[in-house]
């Protein structure tokens, strides 16, 4: 871990510019919250954010310094989790969204293999997401949703972890800057509920055949997918150099049974013989 003495105006910078809303996030210090936020920046950047939260926590409350406390927690579940080696993320993939386009990876591949899914053709209404960084460029696809008289809807993350909620999009130019930058609906967009959504797409930072996700951290989605009716579909999307042997998973987390990559959507092993 780094010293932050002296050099505190310096992890502040490097934090911020790398996630803008990171500064003011709470991490509470349960394993599958740590692990993703580590598989999300890297040990280097997560254990300079815990600094700078520490110290700020500690200033605040110079007497108890409970926030401290419990960033030191944080911290001591990192460094196990680290010692136990399960944590991938983008830097163990060696890989980005650059690295994508430079391999002729192209968001609209992996939007027309969705696209040809019967559970498109039957879907009603679809939850899907706007592409960033690494991940496949959806646009093309959220046109093709449009077009084909669907109702199309989009994430809305609130500033808590887990906090999100799907809202209607009639058109693309109405989308507005949302968390972490990512264009989402307008505020006042009518709201979605999980129950009435067909299909679902749900982005990562990698995947395992067996329908495994590792996520951005947020827990976002692991909060939405259970409440997802019975009867609807949800679908991995990422290119091929993002499905990995395995991701780590917790018995709590949710597995999909379709990976849509550029390459077509593979059935999860995990749901062979019931797709």
């Amino acid at each position: 871990m780094p010293d932050i003495h002296g050099n505190i105006e310096g992890i502040r910078k490097s934090v911020l510019d790398e996630m803008k809303t990171l500064y003011d996030l709470q991490l509470e210090p349960e394993p599958r919250l740590v692990k993703r936020w580590l598989g999300r920046l890297g040990p280097e950047l997560f254990f300079q954010w815990t600094a700078l939260a520490k110290a700020d926590a500690g200033a605040k409350f110079p007497d108890r310094a409970p926030g401290a406390a419990r960033w030191e927690q944080v911290e001591a579940l990192a460094r196990q989790i680290l010692a136990e080696r399960p944590c991938l993320t983008l830097r163990d993939l060696e890989a980005d969204g650059n690295d994508a386009l430079a391999r002729g990876l192209r968001g609209p591949a992996v939007g027309r293999a969705l696209a040809a899914l019967p559970q498109f053709a039957a879907a009603h209404t679809v939850a899907a997401f706007f592409g960033m960084g690494a991940e496949p460029d959806t646009r093309a696809f959220l046109h093709e949703v449009l077009a084909a008289g669907k109702r199309l809807c989009l994430p809305v993350c609130g500033p808590a972890q887990r906090e999100m909620h799907m809202a209607a999009v009639t058109c693309l130019d109405s989308l507005v800057p949302g968390a972490f930058g990512i264009p989402q609906p307008q505020k006042g967009a009518p709201a979605v509920l999980p129950q009435a959504v067909d299909l679902c797409l749900v982005p990562c930072v990698a995947a395992d055949k067996a329908g495994g996700r590792l996520g951005h951290g947020g827990g976002y989605y692991d909060a939405f997918l259970p409440l997802l009716r019975p009867g609807s579909t949800a679908v991995l999307c990422c290119f091929s150099w993002q499905l990995l042997a395995r991701v780590p998973m917790e018995e709590h987390d949710v597995r999909l049974p379709l990976v849509a990559t550029e390459h077509g959507v593979l059935k999860a092993a995990a749901f062979q013989g019931d797709l």
